[in-house]
């Protein structure tokens, strides 16, 4: 997906916890949803293909987030974002609302879905 991996993800989370630039921040957990579906429907290249679609979507929406803004892909249908300078609860929400929403966008959402844990 050329998103961050789970070691880079928690090496930002841990600078974070110690006072570095980012010290205050969102983690916003998103799962996707449907995908042994897509799979027995389309076949394993069409998950392939979701999972690009969806990680270079999380890659662009970070952009202009602040330097120590990432996009990381945890394992399987699972990716996370951390978004520094977000730390009201609602607001986090409301991030986590979007970008679930903007990640599925542009058809993708026609054959996975995003879901969201508290």
């Amino acid at each position: 997906t050329g998103l961050a991996n789970r070691v880079r993800l928690l090496d930002r989370l841990e600078g974070a916890a110690h006072g570095g630039p980012a010290a205050r921040g969102a983690l916003i957990v998103l799962g996707l949803d449907h995908l042994r579906r897509v799979e027995a429907e389309h076949g394993p290249a069409a998950v392939d293909i979701v999972l690009a679609a969806v990680g270079a979507r999380l890659a662009t929406l970070v952009v202009g987030r602040g330097d120590d803004a990432l996009a990381a892909r945890l394992h399987g249908d699972e990716f996370a974002v951390f978004l520094p300078g977000v730390d009201d609860g609602a607001r986090t929400l409301a991030e986590a609302r979007e970008l679930a929403r903007l990640a599925v966008a542009d058809g993708v959402e026609a054959i996975a879905q995003v879901g969201l844990g508290a």
